[in-house]
């Protein structure tokens, strides 16, 4: 509707990450953005070839279960068990989303509410802080210390995460979950 303000959950919201500062700014260039959802070069010819034969089969032009396909969700139900060292259930630990952003906005929205203060950890994913704006909550941001940069790794490098590496460089925090 011509004219009409944008409603009170998304005033406010900033320009993503990728179509400012890390293009511009990444050592490595070109810079490939796969996290926006659309490519800025043709894909490989196997994945052109692959995705042409998935359209060809009826089983992969159907929606997939609102929580995620169950043999997906069981394999991730095991990878994690083995990772954590604890059973995890695949019905009721695991929920597959489409990416990133729709899984935090979505627990964002169901276990955040107005009073509660939201605490972020930069650097983080750039989508948080609207996401967290979204769910009307104050956002306290806390950086990780600069003598801890030389430290930060990648989630491939620590994939149950580093829990002592927050304690450290955030000890005031009584409670640290990776």
């Amino acid at each position: 509707m011509k004219g009409r303000d944008k409603s009170r959950t998304i005033r406010g919201t900033v320009v993503d990450t990728w179509s400012g500062y890390l293009t511009r700014t990444s050592p490595v260039q070109p810079i490939v953005n796969m996290g926006q959802g659309f490519f800025e070069y043709n894909p490989p010819d196997f994945i052109i070839n692959s995705s042409r034969e998935a359209l060809l089969k009826v089983e992969c032009n159907q929606y997939a279960p609102a929580k995620g396909k169950p043999s997906l969700k069981k394999a991730v139900a095991e990878q994690y068990t083995h990772r954590l060292g604890r059973p995890i259930d695949a019905d009721t630990e695991v929920t597959i989303t489409t990416g990133a952003n729709e899984g935090i906005l979505s627990a964002l929205m169901a276990f955040v509410e107005m009073e509660d203060e939201a605490i972020v950890f930069e650097p983080l994913f750039d989508q948080c802080i609207s996401n967290i704006g979204m769910a009307c909550a104050p956002i306290s941001n806390h950086q990780v210390c600069h003598r801890f940069a030389s430290k930060l790794s990648t989630s491939a490098d620590h994939p149950e995460g580093d829990k002592d590496f927050f304690m450290e460089a955030c000890p005031r925090l009584a409670t640290c979950i990776p």
